[in-house]
């Protein structure tokens, strides 16, 4: 489940103190990014001590939503995941890459593409495998490598899937075969775009 900051800090009372928190020096940032930085921290602590968003936008000069996002950014996300706190508060900061908690769009019913690259790395089998193996080939400069452009990388990642879902679908029909009503069920509700039809004169 993904928490807002208001959800992390009732389940996490003791990140209602900024002192918890931990110190980043900002001496080690560049002078634009430890201004900003700075600015940061105090909008934060200010909403953590009991300020609205109001008074605390008013204040800075800054914008509510602004003001949201930086909570949201340094106390929200995976509620099983440890916030980022402080870290959040740099500007351009690189960031933990966000997992994606939606199901991927189907050909029916789209739901966005955030995220939806990570999400097959961790869940189609040898996949992140597979492309980190044809890189360091490339980099490697192999007699097999490829000359690895984005295009050429792109189909082969397109590739890998199709053989994956062969194999699956493979499964699936051996099921079937076997469990006719379950395997039905299966391709009604997760594989609806492939129009997979039953020939019921054969059972006949």
């Amino acid at each position: 489940m993904q928490l807002s900051w208001r959800q992390r800090l009732e389940k996490s009372e003791e990140y209602r103190d900024f002192n918890n928190w931990p110190y980043i020096d900002p001496q080690i940032l560049s002078k634009n990014k430890s201004r900003n930085y700075a600015r940061n921290r105090e909008i934060i602590a200010s909403v953590l001590n009991g300020k609205s968003l109001t008074v605390v936008a008013k204040k800075y000069q800054v914008s509510e939503p602004l003001i949201n996002y930086l909570l949201n950014r340094a106390l929200g996300g995976n509620e099983y995941e440890p916030p980022e706190l402080t870290t959040a508060l740099i500007p351009g900061a690189l960031r933990k890459a966000s997992l994606r908690n939606t199901p991927l769009s189907r050909c029916d019913k789209t739901r966005g593409c955030r995220g939806s690259f990570n999400l097959l790395l961790k869940t189609v089998p040898g996949l992140e495998e597979q492309l980190d193996k044809m890189l360091i080939a490339d980099l490697s400069h192999k007699s097999y490598s490829q000359n690895i452009t984005p295009q050429v990388f792109h189909k082969e990642f397109l590739k890998y899937c199709a053989i994956i879902i062969g194999l699956m679908l493979n499964t699936l029909l051996i099921k079937f075969n076997l469990h006719m009503s379950h395997a039905e069920n299966i391709f009604i509700k997760e594989l609806p775009s492939l129009k997979l039809k039953r020939n019921r004169q054969s059972e006949q």
